[in-house]
């Protein structure tokens, strides 16, 4: 089962599912989260695509929805990522609620975290 992440008009931040498990994401959900158009996620992923900073076999998988339909599904590297790319009020909260997320764990365990600004350059 894919996890989905939502955010309400509040900005407040919600993952559908079992959130300890991979998280993945079609470029309509993105749109739907970021409050942008279809195109402005494609526009951002095919970006990130072209860089060169993940391998396609990490980050995109197509498969069949209980639709019928086919399609892509990104995963929480992509979606991380595309927020960083844009610039609105419901991808700023996703920012600031990764942040919390990050920065509220256990203070006994070390973490790394390497986002993805722009032009390659990481932090």
């Amino acid at each position: 089962m894919r996890r989905i992440i939502k955010t309400d008009e509040d900005g407040n931040i919600r993952i559908a599912g079992n959130p300890e498990n991979e998280i993945w994401m079609t470029v309509w959900e993105m749109s739907e989260l970021f409050n942008v158009p279809i195109p402005a996620v494609q526009k951002e992923i095919k970006a990130i695509r072209k860089s060169g900073t993940y391998p396609d076999y990490e980050v995109c998988k197509y498969i069949r929805m209980e639709n019928g339909y086919s399609a892509d599904i990104f995963s929480i590297d992509i979606i991380i990522a595309v927020s960083y790319r844009l610039n609105t009020f419901y991808a700023h909260s996703f920012r600031e609620w990764l942040k919390r997320k990050i920065l509220s764990g256990d203070t006994q365990k070390n973490s790394t975290v390497f986002l993805l600004i722009d032009k390659g350059y990481s932090c």
